[in-house]
């Protein structure tokens, strides 16, 4: 293809085109992960994403390739949300951040290997098969992958991820007592009194194998919008992840516009990613998701934004330093960023929230090839456009509750309450070291890394803790990181509320929800 002069537009266009189908795949495949499972989702991207990006190197022509990129758009990004929302929900409080890092190291070596081979694989055809035909061989995941034991939960069968959850604990070296997960949430019914169904859970007779409740009603997109709580967070959520995906998008394809190499300086882009996601890593299990994303919007921001006080015809390699600097800060919130919002959203609505907020953000994306091509008035004028709204995602970011040491909230209820008494100047309460007990509270104090957190309009909920009496403590608990690491046990008079089965190679925490009191 000639894709130069009169044609130089054209790869513009097919990439402009490759969003719009990433719009519509987000929530399209997001729904599916929540009706069908978050496993169904992943394969069904895998087999397609595959199959059409090994057709796209036989394109005879540019409208046949841009109508193929189009079509692969549907499954990106959602072959990258999808597995990552799997990673959270099979990993416990401890581990999350972990999965989080890990999977966004492994992002931007493949971007710095990406340059590599676009350094050495010149003809487009060539290039297009290198980064296909090899992902025929992530099939042999069907086998190895399984399904989210918290989703499986989240729509009553129970039974299914208790065949999951003592697998891993197998494979892990733990021993979890036989149909651990039943017998858990009949203690829970019998401490609190619940009645599911007709049956008082304090009576001894409850069978213990049989599936006594019917599935829970399906969690819908209204849901975001009919719960205030929900809300608030998931249009800030929505607007965080405009600015992210359009600076780090911009700042990726910006590299043509910085005055040195495009290999040379998408390399780079690449590489700076790895350090950001160490030192995020270690600041996100100490301070916590909502301050660090703060943090960094504003550093990418901020660099970005001083390339206006650079000369462009003498100091080139200042701009680019300082464009990888707003390349460092901007994949660090990111990272934080993808971690942040599958933690705030509950498990009956993650993945079709995700796919909404990411469909918001994908508006968002069709804008940055035109902030790129700003650089024909000023070569840092696009940096300035991407620093300013980067800053004010930053500037929105603190208004959302921090998730550090919490565990993820399972329904619609749970979501609602998450966050309510959140107060915006917090810090995260770390646990100390040494404790062997976790502070019961409701769920809506548990919004900064702990319990330590409350407003005066707390009392009523202190009383109750206060008041409850031995053994008989609320389901809602935040265990210490000494208490995840241990298995609970279901006898009568202890507190089997979570397990985490896991190591960081293979781990799970899960919770039982309570059915809701009959009306």
């Amino acid at each position: 293809l000639d894709l130069v002069c009169d044609n130089s537009w054209w790869p513009s266009t097919s990439t402009t085109f490759f969003y719009v189908g990433s719009l519509f795949g987000n929530v399209v495949f997001g729904w599916i992960a929540d009706k069908w499972g978050r496993r169904t989702a992943f394969f069904a991207i895998l087999f397609l994403e595959v199959i059409f990006s090994i057709a796209t190197s036989f394109s005879p022509n540019y409208v046949i390739y841009t109508a193929l990129r189009t079509v692969n758009g549907l499954f990106f990004p959602a072959i990258y949300q999808i597995p990552f929302i799997l990673a959270l929900e099979l990993m416990g409080p401890r581990y999350r951040t972990f999965a989080g890092m890990v999977i966004c190291m492994f992002f931007a070596t493949a971007m710095s290997l990406l340059a590599l081979l676009g350094y050495l694989l010149r003809h487009w055809y060539t290039l297009s098969l290198a980064t296909s035909v090899p992902f025929i061989l992530l099939f042999s995941y069907y086998w190895i992958i399984p399904e989210s034991p918290r989703w499986l939960l989240s729509k009553n069968r129970i039974d299914e991820a208790e065949v999951i959850v003592q697998h891993m604990a197998k494979v892990n070296g733990k021993t979890v007592p036989t149909n651990f997960l039943r017998k858990m949430e009949v203690e829970i019914l019998k401490r609190q009194g619940i009645s599911c169904n007709g049956k008082n859970s304090n009576d001894s007779n409850i069978d213990v194998e049989g599936e006594n409740r019917s599935p829970p009603s399906s969690a819908t997109p209204m849901d975001l919008i009919t719960n205030p709580n929900i809300r608030k967070k998931f249009f800030i959520l929505a607007f965080d992840w405009v600015a992210n995906a359009v600076v780090y998008n911009g700042l990726s394809y910006n590299t043509t516009n910085l005055g040195v190499s495009d290999y040379l300086a998408f390399f780079i882009g690449g590489i700076v990613e790895i350090p950001s996601y160490f030192i995020t890593w270690y600041a996100m299990d100490r301070l916590g998701r909502r301050w660090v994303l703060c943090v960094t919007m504003m550093l990418g921001g901020l660099a970005c934004v001083s390339c206006m006080f650079v000369p462009e015809a003498d100091a080139v390699w200042v701009t680019v330093s300082l464009a990888m600097i707003g390349k460092f800060g901007i994949a660090a919130s990111f990272a934080v960023f993808y971690v942040f919002v599958g933690e705030l959203l509950p498990t009956v609505l993650r993945s079709q929230a995700m796919g909404i907020a990411s469909f918001i953000a994908g508006i968002g994306l069709l804008t940055f090839p035109y902030i790129v091509h700003l650089a024909v008035y000023s070569r840092v004028l696009p940096l300035i456009v991407m620093g300013s709204l980067s800053v004010a995602g930053a500037f929105t970011s603190i208004f959302l509750p921090e998730t550090l040491n919490i565990h993820l909230p399972q329904t619609i209820e749970e979501g609602e309450q998450f966050g309510a008494d959140f107060k915006l100047w917090s810090c995260p309460t770390i646990p100390k070291k040494g404790s062997s007990k976790s502070e019961s509270v409701p769920l809506r104090y548990l919004v900064n890394g702990g319990p330590g957190s409350r407003s005066s309009t707390s009392k009523v909920a202190s009383q109750e803790v206060a008041t409850t009496s031995e053994g008989e403590k609320p389901a809602a608990v935040l265990p210490s990181k000494e208490e995840e690491a241990r298995n609970l046990s279901v006898s009568k008079g202890e507190e089997p509320t979570n397990i985490e089965t896991g190591s960081k190679t293979s781990s799970a925490i899960v919770e039982v929800n309570v059915c809701r009191k009959s009306q």
